[in-house]
């Protein structure tokens, strides 16, 4: 694991970043604390939300466009 703007990135195994998400999870659980995981899985290849159409983008929009037009 490397900061993205370095060289010589590898992937991670989908195990060991599950073993790490509940192992955060578990932490939080066990300290009481509310948390909220974000988990991603590259941030180079996401996209703006430019449209409202996908049912699935609907949790993230927020009704206001930027200047640009992204939600």
């Amino acid at each position: 694991k490397k900061c993205g703007h370095l060289g010589g990135k590898v992937l991670q195994p989908t195990q060991t970043a599950i073993r790490h998400l509940i192992a955060a999870r578990l932490a939080a659980d066990v300290m009481g604390v509310p948390t909220v995981i974000i988990a991603r899985t590259d941030a180079n290849a996401a996209n703006l939300i430019t449209s409202d159409v996908d049912p699935y983008d609907a949790p993230f929009i927020t009704g206001e466009r930027t200047a640009e037009g992204f939600y």
